[in-house]
């Protein structure tokens, strides 16, 4: 009985020991299903919890690890959504899949990431293109391509890339040309920003912009052509012109000195014309002094509107320093003076209406007077001819002649010059 019983012993022991090598194969390979087997061998066996609990803890594992490989796998097969596919991929390697060393698994997790690194590039690329960044998108297709993703998916982005960068080359160039003064330059930066998309909130300064510059433009072309013509009035409106179109001084200055020069020249055209051919030299005030010829010009309190020899100023002087007689023809009927003139149209939309001060000296006024005339580019002769309604005025070279039969410049004359300058001087 005894031997029986030790034979018996010695059979439960062996049992114990293969289900213990049974058990330590399971967990070794990490199989799920060897596991449960050689577990129930082992209960069957008699192993208590110290043998069964490290078995117990690989199969705990092991279940952890196939539920998931299965939901990887099917994220993989079915093509689950990004979300679906990272889910499954962090489950994976909370479960250690791929860690072990088994070449499945392996597989398994590379080609997994390889999935959720495209997923991820296209995701990234879809939001860099709905941004409108080019810095941004650029960045994306460059993991994009990093990621493996094929060239036929990367060729939108592409082109929104271009497309991006071609607008952002246009605005810049948009706002470049407009702080420069080169018309073509502007007027090409528009069309191109225009056609590129990259207007926006510039468009309307922009074209106010080209305006600007092609009035300038324009402008200078016609300065340049008034003063190579030398006509008084291609120069007086050429000069209006540039002004209100905001020309500097730089452009305007050739201009002016040319309107001076045309000025001298018709008026002195215009007296060799109608000076009396007898008189060889021009007549002295002194000629005039022993009262052969009539009373000199009455002006206003005593005063008398003179062109002196230089045909581009005027000068009020006291009769009693010119003496009694000036040595010019006899004079003709009276003139009908006017302030209505075409000087008086430029003076009305430039001076305000300003009363001569009682107290200011003739070279005051003198002053005043000159500095409105050239504001209007009108020469002192044509401003008198203008206000006398006496063209051939404007005609006579002082002390040269050709001033016979001319009326006189009476105080009314004087009135009317000044206030069509909008300079008013009492009666």
């Amino acid at each position: 009985d005894d031997l029986r019983k030790a034979r018996a012993r010695l059979e439960q022991e062996e049992a114990k020991g293969a289900a213990r090598a049974a058990l330590a194969s399971a967990v070794a390979s990490g199989d799920a299903e060897r596991l449960k087997a050689a577990l129930d061998e082992a209960k069957r066996a008699g192993l208590d919890g110290a043998d069964l609990a490290e078995a117990e803890r690989a199969l705990a594992k092991a279940e952890q690890q196939a539920a998931a490989r299965e939901r990887l796998r099917r994220a993989l097969q079915e093509r689950a959504d990004q979300s679906e596919l990272d889910a499954a991929l962090r489950d994976a390697e909370a479960a250690g899949l791929g860690s072990g060393g088994d070449g499945a698994d392996d597989l398994l997790m590379t080609a997994a990431r390889k999935r959720a690194a495209e997923e991820a590039a296209r995701a990234d690329l879809a939001r860099a293109i709905e941004s409108g960044d080019a810095d941004e998108l650029r960045m994306a297709l460059g993991r994009a391509a990093d990621a493996g993703l094929a060239p036929d998916e990367l060729e939108a982005a592409a082109d929104k890339l271009q497309e991006l960068e071609r607008k952002a080359a246009a605005r810049k160039e948009l706002e470049d040309s407009m702080r420069h003064s080169d018309v073509d330059r502007l007027r090409a930066a528009l069309e191109e920003a225009e056609e590129a998309g990259a207007l926006g909130d510039l468009g309307p300064e922009a074209n106010a912009r080209l305006d600007e510059l092609e009035r300038k433009r324009a402008a200078r072309r016609r300065l340049q052509d008034a003063v190579a013509s030398g006509d008084v009035d291609a120069l007086r409106a050429a000069l209006e012109e540039g002004e209100e179109a905001g020309l500097g001084e730089k452009d305007l200055v050739d201009a002016r000195g040319a309107l001076e020069e045309a000025l001298d020249r018709t008026i002195l055209m215009q007296t060799l014309k109608t000076v009396d051919p007898s008189r060889s030299a021009p007549t002295s005030p002194a000629a005039g002094a022993g009262g052969d010829g009539p009373p000199s010009d009455a002006g206003l309190d005593g005063k008398t509107l003179l062109l002196d020899e230089s045909l581009d100023q005027t000068r009020l002087a006291d009769d009693a320093g010119q003496g009694g007689g000036t040595g010019r023809a006899a004079p003709g009927p009276p003139c009908q003076p006017t302030a209505d003139t075409r000087i008086f149209e430029k003076a009305e939309y430039v001076f305000k209406l300003t009363p001569v001060d009682e107290d200011m000296s003739d070279e005051e006024i003198i002053k005043q007077l000159k500095q409105r005339l050239r504001k209007v580019y009108a020469s002192p002769a044509e401003a008198l001819a203008q206000c006398m309604q006496v063209p051939a005025v404007a005609n006579v070279v002082p002390g040269g002649g050709g001033d016979e039969g001319l009326p006189l410049v009476a105080a009314e004359v004087v009135g009317a010059f000044g206030s069509q300058l909008q300079f008013s001087i009492p009666e």
